[in-house]
């Protein structure tokens, strides 16, 4: 039997040169990686991994228009790649598009039902679209598929704190603590459970931590520094809680720049989280501190 030698050649070249190109992903060096992966798309158009890691370096320069054509390109020849329509979902929702990433996850859970990956951002944009039966679901079958994401922990703990069900949102939020103690949603949403539920101490130190552990998570930060009890033992615990709200509210104005259009963002994030009228309670008609 006579070998197509220049074939095997061929074959061997395209897989070195797409573990070039990987190996370029992996170091951050996007635009190498998409010249290379250009270059063999060039030669072979229809190679879906070529297509698939070309997808992976367009979304990562976030060009995400460009992503999608790679994915859909790669799925039209190979319909059944759960990663790829899990990608195509990512770059729809780069897009801004959520009814097709929602779209294009469900496909992904069609062909395989406890896909994490999917199962977790189909019910994060469900959230986000009010639809919190499906997200529920989706999460839930996010957890179960992956026990120890303390990610979708948090977001079942999340839904569940948004429909009141405190005691099942400690427990999902507890889990994702064990998992990793820094994660700054699971200390941040435990914070309002525990404040919701009288624990307002505790609540205001995990809002504390939150910001700590990711610094440009504005909400964790205005909370800690803005919150108030609605009730008070006495006029003695008033007065204490008005000093700490001064001071705090002095720090956080000291701490907060205004110069860039990003550091406005982070701001406006923050301000958005929390509309403090407890003031108001205290009995004592200081608009300017108000």
């Amino acid at each position: 039997m006579n070998l197509n030698t220049r074939t095997t050649h061929t074959a061997n070249r395209r897989e070195r040169d797409i573990e070039k190109g990987v190996a370029l992903l992996t170091r951050g060096r996007h635009k190498e990686a998409v010249q290379l992966f250009k270059a063999l798309l060039e030669r072979q158009p229809d190679d879906v991994l070529t297509l698939y890691n070309c997808g992976i370096a367009y979304y990562s320069m976030g060009q995400y228009a460009l992503a999608k054509e790679c994915y859909l390109a790669a799925l039209t020849c190979l319909p059944d790649w759960i990663e790829a329509y899990h990608n195509l979902g990512q770059a729809y929702e780069g897009l801004n598009n959520p009814p097709e990433a929602i779209a294009v996850y469900e496909r992904a859970l069609q062909l395989k039902p406890d896909y994490f990956h999917s199962a977790y951002r189909l019910g994060l944009l469900y959230r986000l679209a009010g639809e919190d039966q499906k997200a529920m679901a989706a999460i839930q079958t996010a957890v179960a598929s992956k026990p120890d994401s303390a990610e979708a922990l948090c977001a079942l703990g999340v839904l569940y704190r948004e429909r009141n069900r405190f005691e099942e949102a400690l427990v999902c939020l507890d889990q994702a603590l064990r998992i990793d103690p820094h994660l700054a949603q699971a200390c941040y949403n435990k914070g309002i459970v525990l404040q919701k539920s009288g624990e307002f101490e505790k609540g205001v130190g995990l809002y504390r931590k939150a910001a700590v552990s990711d610094p440009a998570f504005a909400p964790a930060k205005w909370l800690y520094h803005l919150s108030l009890p609605m009730m008070y033992d006495s006029q003695e615990e008033i007065d204490d809680h008005r000093r700490r709200f001064q001071r705090r509210l002095k720090d956080l104005i000291e701490s907060t720049s205004l110069e860039t259009d990003e550091q406005k963002a982070y701001a406006l994030t923050g301000i958005r989280t929390t509309t403090n009228f407890y003031l108001q309670y205290q009995c004592r008609n200081d608009l300017a501190l108000q």
